[in-house]
């Protein structure tokens, strides 16, 4: 008995988008943060501005990926 493959619409298996959805999620959170970093110097670490780097990374990603159409969902 063969396992089937999943293919999503954009080509890619769950695995790969997952890998590209991290990989830009990890992407624009690194780049958030430096910016934060650049206005508050180290308390952009502190907790509140840690959650609203995650939630702009978290947005911006999914914005990202949709524009570049390697998600057409």
């Amino acid at each position: 008995m063969t396992a089937r493959t999943y293919i999503s619409r954009n080509g890619l298996t769950p695995r790969e988008n997952r890998e590209i959805g991290s990989l830009a999620r990890a992407f624009f959170l690194l780049g958030t943060l430096f910016i934060f970093l650049k206005f508050f110097g180290f308390n952009a670490f502190e907790e509140p501005f840690l959650y609203i780097a995650e939630i702009a990374a978290y947005f911006l990603a999914g914005t990202f990926l949709r524009w570049i159409k390697v998600w057409v969902y």
